[in-house]
């Protein structure tokens, strides 16, 4: 009759070390694709919102404004607080965002018609030597040298002091050129400007440039590995 033998203590310490060390992967891997997913999910929106913002200008004939906040903070909960946007009609034809208020963005009379908040984990920003310069025909969009070098770096059409630090706005008007106007002190470019979302899965970047042309409104995107 033959003797039954089972697993010794050490192969059952090294199968469990396996087992361990394919759940640490298997974690990692699902948390890379959740961000890339992310990611997407937040570009997809930024690009709607600015084509939305565009659309409704032209079907309404009425200013439709993009803003933005790019600054990351703490919530009421001291939880953290990713950057947001809002498109908004201009109502009177007269917005005024040093009066505007981001906790009651139709306060002044004018319409929200659409606002976000990016994900956890998706700022907007730019790694070091990010956002290069664009691809033909947008080369002439600021971004870092040798285009006109944006100020700040991951949105140009942003906001460097004051109380509106770190926001920023594109004006779509239809009727004539250009198409979109953004915040006053805007690095200077008549082509148009730019903003620059980013992630990290864990080891990699992933930068996304999200450019507006300033003479017909148009909204492009451009992934910079």
């Amino acid at each position: 009759m033959r003797k039954q033998r089972g697993f010794t203590l050490v192969e059952v310490a090294i199968a469990l070390g396996v087992m361990g060390a394919l759940a640490t992967i298997s974690i990692l891997a699902l948390r890379g694709v959740r961000q890339r997913g992310n990611y997407a999910s937040a570009t997809g929106d930024v690009v709607g919102a600015l084509r939305l913002a565009r659309s409704e200008s032209f079907s309404r004939g009425q200013a439709v404004y993009f803003i933005v906040d790019t600054n990351v903070t703490t919530d009421a909960l001291g939880g953290p607080a990713s950057p947001r946007w809002w498109v908004l009609l201009d109502v009177g034809g007269n917005f005024d965002f040093t009066a505007w208020d981001p906790a009651n963005p139709a306060g002044l009379g004018d319409r929200v018609l659409s606002n976000g908040i990016l994900p956890n984990g998706v700022t907007i920003n730019a790694p070091s030597g990010y956002p290069k310069q664009l691809k033909q025909p947008y080369q002439l969009i600021p971004a870092t040298s040798p285009a006109p070098t944006a100020t700040p770096v991951y949105c140009s059409f942003c906001g460097t002091s004051g109380a509106k630090n770190g926001y920023g706005w594109v004006r779509f008007s239809p009727g004539s050129a250009p198409t979109a106007t953004f915040t006053a002190g805007t690095t200077s470019s008549s082509f148009g400007q730019q903003l620059t979302l980013t992630t990290n899965n864990g080891t990699v970047d992933f930068t996304m440039v999200v450019a507006i042309l300033a003479r017909s409104g148009a909204v492009t995107t451009e992934e910079q590995p």
